[in-house]
């Protein structure tokens, strides 16, 4: 077992990368599909990285902060990237920001925007 398998054998959470991409029809035309699904299910780790804040509307209370997602380093992340990830039976939705790329991981700052 090389260190980047040791280290991906620590990952208990799962997370699906969707992304925007340019296919061509049947009739040679380019469009773009929206939310393809680019991985799906991928072992990951997921890891708070800053404070909350939190704001308040008539309607909802919006709250914002970063995480941080390790992978295994083969996956392509793309910044815009939305990624859905499921730790402890809860599953959120984000939007990966700066990446930075090891031989034995990667690490993703994901931004998520979500109502309490």
């Amino acid at each position: 077992m090389n260190e980047m398998e040791a280290i991906e054998s620590t990952y208990f959470d799962k997370c699906t990368v969707y992304r925007d991409v340019e296919i061509t029809n049947e009739w040679n035309e380019t469009i773009i599909d929206e939310h393809a699904t680019i991985y799906k299910n991928i072992s990951c780790a997921i890891s708070k990285n800053t404070l909350a804040t939190t704001s308040q509307t008539d309607t909802a209370n919006t709250i914002t902060y970063s995480l941080q997602l390790f992978l295994n380093p083969l996956y392509i992340i793309e910044k815009g990237d939305e990624i859905e990830v499921t730790y402890q039976n809860r599953t959120i939705k984000t939007v990966a920001g700066q990446h930075h790329v090891y031989p034995s991981h990667q690490e993703v700052i994901l931004k998520y925007d979500g109502e309490i």
